[in-house]
């Protein structure tokens, strides 16, 4: 609370009077969030909207909170939240939350999983997870930990029976063949995904 005073003087005597303010205290700048203005005022409260940065969500797993201040005590109806955890699509990296990475990992290898406290990086695809003479093709999608693309290697192709393409997730009865004439098929290393090392093809 804040008290004004002011005197006034005329020939006679000497005049105080009092001035309350019951406004409330300035809401400073929480932990990785900021308030964001301008506030609303009415004749009796004050209403003001705590944002989070980018990333960032309060304890009570928000990214934004309203808090209102009642001028007739001239206090906030809650402490000022700070953004203290990681949210949804970013990790922690030294107090710092940062997005998770989701960018195509090279052929052969898949996107892990994002936690609070470790990015999504790329992981190495289960080699018994393609038949032998068969090579890793861009674009594996982790649905099952090992769902990694791969096609028949140059020379060979799918052959079972309930195949139905050239790329697929393997099982028992998936088998690259040989093609008739295959001696004659140059059979180059394959770098499918460009990064100037050959693929493993088992």
């Amino acid at each position: 609370m804040l008290c004004v005073y002011a005197r006034f003087q005329d020939l006679r005597n000497w005049v105080s009077i009092g001035i309350e303010d019951n406004d409330c205290p300035e809401l400073g700048k929480p932990l990785n969030g900021a308030v964001s203005l301008p506030c609303s005022h009415t004749a009796t409260h004050t209403h003001c909207q705590v944002v989070c940065s980018t990333g960032h969500m309060m304890r009570n797993l928000t990214e934004a909170v309203a808090m209102t201040c009642d001028k007739a005590t001239g206090t906030w109806d809650q402490e000022l939240p700070d953004c203290v955890l990681c949210a949804d699509g970013y990790f922690n990296a030294s107090g710092n939350c940062l997005p998770c990475s989701s960018s195509p990992c090279p052929a052969g290898r898949y996107r892990g999983v994002c936690t609070l406290q470790s990015d999504a990086i790329c992981k190495m695809c289960n080699v018994s997870s393609k038949p032998p003479h068969s090579h890793w093709t861009p674009g594996g999608d982790p649905l099952d930990g090992n769902g990694c693309n791969w096609t028949c290697d140059v020379g060979y192709a799918l052959s079972s029976p309930d195949s139905s393409g050239t790329s697929t997730r393997f099982n028992a009865s998936q088998r690259c063949t040989k093609l008739p004439g295959g001696d004659s098929v140059r059979n180059d290393p394959i770098d499918s995904d460009q990064d100037g090392i050959p693929d493993v093809s088992e």
